[in-house]
């Protein structure tokens, strides 16, 4: 197992602070570009950032000494992925405990309420507790095996992967989402405190709407591309894998071309999430293969991006095929704006929303900017939220004219628009 030198900690920080001063100036140039309408809805959150800088110290603070004591050089590589099983299946009890705290809240005429949500919370601060515990020598056990997985992909230099693969596991920001109403466009997007309600989230999207004109949207993301990278907690290791490979995708793309203009346009933020998401399919594959291969969910399109699994949280109902009905209301949706018929797409996709409720997929809504967002994930043949949108295709092309993931990455990083990607492919 490779275990990193005190010598290498100096090669981290440089990296480190490359990344900020990269990640900072693609935010400095997009927030450049901001117009009145953005800046009143930037006014309607005002005081719900996410709070990157508290965030960071925490998670480095945690990374550091984590890399100082270096505990799980102890175990052997039996010892390293029982715990991380064990860290999977605690993580899977929190969040059963977390559900059995919010029915003993909810459940009507019960004795005892408050003996009851005593115990319930005791039970949840408890396995919290042990999952934290656990949580330090997973995290680095999982970096290491996705450095090693990335190492037989062709990733390293002079034997390092640069950067680094870090992750921490937290509670992460809400996302806003802003697309003008007459096309589906990521005109911007904020991010909030963690921890949002459906109620608040609801009664912000309407305020934002009002100020700018916008249509809002505000929905949680698995993980998030910071150094290091933010991942959502989860008791499915495919699922953790997925998200820790997608987000290193990420911070690598960021010391190049494609990465660098991320917030250019809404197909280059396309290109990026559909490598990324490719890639992390890729790579996770490798992670579970060679240290957890009980856990393989493959051939596809069974394994399916960590996004699209936000939304599709129930079972697939006997006969109705999720992607096609998605598609179909992204395509139907496209023709009523392009014929200037803002009022009608909008009523659509509210009907549409309540059938795919009635199918068993309960989502809270579908509007404008929830395509613009969603469809950016465009990684799987058949569009689904992307509809007829020829950007992921394209990406799609190029990984399959790659002879391997990592030829895929170097031609599709120095592209800086969709038309470089055509021709790429011509």
């Amino acid at each position: 197992m490779h275990a990193k030198s005190p010598a290498e900690f100096p090669r981290l920080f440089f990296w480190t602070v490359i990344l900020f001063g990269l990640l900072a100036m693609a935010l400095y140039g997009s927030d450049a570009a901001l117009h009145d309408p953005i800046k009143r809805a930037e006014a309607e959150v005002s005081g719900r950032g996410f709070n990157f800088l508290s965030w960071e110290a925490s998670a480095f603070f945690e990374k550091w000494v984590g890399a100082a004591l270096k505990a799980e050089r102890f175990l052997d590589r039996e010892a390293q992925t029982r715990l991380a099983r064990d860290y999977a299946s605690q993580a899977g009890r929190v969040s059963q405990l977390d559900r059995e705290l919010r029915d003993v809240i909810a459940q009507p005429d019960l004795p005892d309420r408050a003996e009851a949500q005593a115990e319930a919370k005791h039970a949840l601060d408890t396995a919290k507790a042990e999952m934290r515990r656990l949580a330090w020598f997973a995290a680095p056990i999982l970096q290491n095996q996705t450095e090693t997985a990335l190492r037989g992909l062709g990733f390293a230099s002079l034997g390092q992967i640069i950067p680094p693969v870090l992750y921490h596991v937290s509670e992460l920001p809400m996302n806003l989402i802003l697309s003008p109403r007459a096309v589906i466009n990521s005109e911007m997007q904020i991010s909030l405190q963690a921890g949002l309600d459906n109620l608040q989230r609801g009664e912000l999207e309407i305020r934002v709407e009002k100020a700018s004109g916008f249509s809002a949207l505000i929905e949680p993301v698995g993980g998030m591309g910071a150094y290091p990278t933010m991942v959502m907690q989860s008791s499915d290791l495919n699922w953790l894998a997925e998200v820790v490979a997608h987000e290193w995708v990420h911070n690598w793309l960021t010391l190049r071309p494609l990465g660098f203009n991320y917030f250019k346009d809404g197909p280059l933020r396309t290109m990026n999430e559909t490598a990324a998401s490719l890639s992390g399919k890729e790579i996770a594959r490798a992670v579970i293969r060679r240290y957890y291969p009980d856990l393989q969910v493959w051939p596809e399109p069974e394994l399916k991006s960590f996004h699209s699994r936000i939304v599709e949280r129930e079972p697939q109902p006997p006969g109705f095929d999720y992607r096609a009905e998605m598609r179909q209301t992204r395509l139907r949706t496209d023709a009523l704006l392009a014929a200037g018929q803002i009022d009608a797409a909008e009523a659509y996709m509210e009907s549409r929303r309540l059938y795919f409720w009635e199918h068993g997929h309960h989502l809270r809504k579908i509007n404008q900017a929830y395509f613009a967002f969603y469809g950016a994930y465009n990684d799987e043949p058949g569009g689904g939220a992307a509809g007829a949108d020829p950007v992921g295709p394209a990406v799609q092309a190029l990984r399959g004219r790659s002879p391997s993931l990592r030829v895929f990455l170097q031609r599709i990083a120095p592209l800086t628009s969709f038309a470089s990607l055509e021709n790429l492919l011509q």
